[in-house]
């Protein structure tokens, strides 16, 4: 059976925001050794960083598109609606100070970065009249399809597409409103395989396409997020179970008496 590469490889023709880099295997190790697994055998070229193309073992994802589609899920709905909540077009960070009087935009960008997310996931984006408690209620809607079937999503085209796009677009407002992700997030319960104390934190990307790391503020150690996270899935996927079940089970009831409100309304 021949291996089908990542999805990456058919999006070249994207529009340069939503275009993601082909995922190669990685053909160098950090200092200057090459790895053969990742050159095809005609590859003479000392400087090639991986010239064979990842393979798709999640549905139409690799490994590590897979990785970072599931942490761009699990942080989506946050995401979304931090942005939404910023009504006031405030200035990205980094740019100059604008002390012109033309016309500012009516909508908060803000707004639009959130808009961008829902569309990347197939979704309406947000009326301009909803107010933040409507909103939590839509994007819980919206996200709830690729909560319960991410798996089944990523084994379509369009599902693995919309994997891709959203978390470049994820990518691009974090780069534009670092304020949107925790720069230090603790990570609760685990400890350190170094020193063992539970001072582990998730460091969030503090430039664009920056790594995502775990650190403990113990000791040195540190480790790239998506190599962790993969290592303790499944310790870390017990421990949250019963978390996860409660908050779906906070959100369906909020939903339902929001529904039993309007029923009653209407009448």
């Amino acid at each position: 059976m021949i291996d089908r590469p990542c999805i990456t490889f058919e999006l070249q023709g994207l529009h340069r925001h939503d275009r993601p880099r082909a995922c190669h295997r990685r053909g160098q190790t950090r200092d200057g050794r090459r790895i053969p697994e990742g050159h095809y055998a005609a590859c003479d070229d000392e400087h090639c960083r991986g010239c064979v193309p990842r393979s798709a073992r999640h549905g139409l994802l690799c490994d590590v598109c897979w990785m970072k589609a599931r942490d761009a899920i699990d942080r989506a709905y946050y995401l979304i609606l931090h942005l939404r909540s910023i009504e006031s077009g405030a200035q990205n960070a980094g740019e100059r100070v604008d002390t012109s009087r033309r016309p500012q935009l009516i909508v908060p960008e803000t707004w639009m970065a959130a808009d961008d997310l829902l569309e990347a996931l197939g979704a309406r984006p947000f009326p301009s009249t909803m107010g933040i408690d409507a909103a939590f209620e839509y994007v819980d809607d919206v996200l709830w399809p690729w909560h319960s079937d991410l798996e089944g999503k990523a084994n379509t085209v369009a599902g693995a597409s919309a994997l891709v796009r959203l978390t470049l677009r994820m990518q691009t407002a974090l780069h534009r409103w670092p304020a949107a992700e925790a720069e230090h997030r603790s990570i609760p319960f685990v400890l350190c395989p170094q020193c063992g104390h539970k001072d582990l934190f998730r460091r969030g990307p503090l430039e664009y396409l920056d790594d995502i790391l775990i650190e403990c503020g113990s000791c040195d150690y540190k480790r790239d997020w998506f190599e962790w996270s993969e290592h303790y899935a499944p310790i870390l996927a017990g421990m949250f179970k019963e978390m996860d079940a409660a908050e779906r089970k906070e959100r369906a009831e909020r939903r339902a008496a929001r529904r039993k409100e309007l029923i009653s309304a209407s009448r």
